[in-house]
């Protein structure tokens, strides 16, 4: 028998401020005021649909799909977050809100997380940066036992070690007994690149290169892989494609992409979509190309892999992997090559223990996109699934400030939990 844990409506005895509403209905509620003028009655009858909609829709447990027996039964016994109601911000868990106010106003973590640089020199002649993390004024994590799990952190497209979230999710680990590391991207972080190749949703050459660096430093270390977003895509198809030769002992992706084709429709489609998260990524992209591009000689320019003047005018992500990515990795279309990245229908091929973390809202991985009748067919595997959300936002309490959010709360009860799991 399956278990598909549906999300369930909140019941408000769970250690929040407004105990005993757990019965007020639309027809109990007394709408009787005191003799006030209109406007201020309106402002109260708006503000209690506002809180009656927020507790009865958007407060839930998370959805948990997965094998009845494997994974997901270790983990609901040892991860309490799993089985507890996720409380978004209750002044902003729309999506748009999650999605943008964690990006620009999260804080930094209060213990400052600091960063040893390791370049890695690549096979083809690239290079990429490893970010060994500590805590300043902590003993150096380099130091520490030859058996000390290593967390793998993959951030999203663009994504640096100085990310605010990447930050946290290094403090995650080092919270959590890991020795953190954030795989800098080709071209990323201050790198610039060394031959004319970036990287890709398809691609795990790179991936591979620095899980070998991280086996060749720490023999005897478990690896532990966290991708976000694109570094989520990436790490999945290190699973599927390597499967039991795979080099890494679990992993955890967050807000990940399953299928690039609905992911283009749901951003590039819709108005808001595209004006906010399109416009911003496609600029990135077209600045870590400018940046890159503008330090070499003129004839070295006129060699490149794609026409320059071409990139400079794209405006979306689709635009850019056309002119840009896909010819670059060999693909005779954007479509060829998204249908590569897709990762919907390649769970069965995962052999190591993998946890999803997403939200039904986010802008960026539609819910119909995501394979639950793949997750309940491999028991190594655990789809977990928020109402809210947006795309690795997960606001949580009442604080007007953002600090750790619900996302770096399951992240290092799932860390502690698979340091035991056999």
């Amino acid at each position: 028998m399956d278990m598909n844990m549906e999300l369930e409506q909140p019941s408000i005895s769970d250690s929040w401020p407004w105990s005993g509403l757990e019965d007020m209905s639309f027809d109990s509620v007394q709408w009787s005021l005191p003799e006030t003028g209109t406007p201020l009655k309106v402002i109260i009858l708006l503000l209690s649909f506002y809180i009656l909609y927020y507790l009865s829709c958007v407060v839930n447990k998370p959805k948990l799909v997965g094998g009845e027996k494997g994974l997901q039964q270790y983990l609901i016994k040892h991860c309490p977050v799993l089985t507890e109601r996720y409380w978004p911000k209750i002044w902003a868990f729309q999506c748009h809100f999650m999605t943008i106010l964690r990006a620009a106003f999260q804080k930094c973590p209060n213990s400052v997380v600091k960063y040893n640089r390791e370049i890695l020199p690549l096979d083809d002649g690239g290079e990429v940066a490893l970010d060994w993390a500590c805590q300043q004024g902590s003993v150096n994590l380099l130091n520490s036992s030859e058996t000390t799990p290593v967390l793998l952190i993959l951030p999203g497209i663009t994504g640096k070690s100085q990310d605010n979230y990447l930050m946290h999710l290094s403090q995650d680990g080092i919270l959590t007994g890991y020795r953190p590391v954030v795989f800098n991207q080709r071209g990323n972080g201050g790198l610039f690149l060394k031959t004319m190749r970036t990287y890709s949703a398809s691609d795990i050459s790179d991936l591979s290169e620095v899980v070998h660096r991280i086996q060749c430093l720490y023999p005897e270390a478990p690896i532990v892989g966290l991708g976000v977003s694109l570094g989520g895509m990436i790490l999945t198809q290190y699973l599927h494609k390597l499967g039991n030769k795979c080099n890494l002992n679990a992993a955890i992706a967050i807000s990940m992409v399953w299928d690039p084709f609905k992911t283009r429709e749901s951003l590039e489609n819709r108005i808001e979509n595209r004006n906010i998260y399109v416009r911003f990524m496609s600029t990135n992209l077209r600045s870590m190309v400018r940046r890159n591009v503008e330090r070499l000689s003129s004839e070295e320019k006129e060699n490149l892999p794609f026409c320059y003047e071409t990139v400079m005018t794209t405006k979306t992500i689709t635009e850019f992997d056309e002119h840009v990515t896909a010819p670059m990795f060999g693909f005779s279309s954007v479509d060829e090559y998204y249908k590569e990245s897709r990762n919907s229908d390649k769970i069965h091929k995962i052999c190591r223990p993998y946890i999803c973390i997403t939200s039904a809202d986010d802008p960026f991985v539609p819910k119909e996109s995501i394979p639950e009748t793949g997750f309940i067919a491999n028991p190594n595997t655990l789809l977990v699934m928020t109402s809210h959300g947006g795309h690795f936002g997960f606001l949580e309490g009442l604080s007007p400030t953002i600090n750790s959010t619900w996302m770096n709360r399951i992240c290092r009860q799932l860390l502690t939990a698979l340091k035991n799991y056999d």
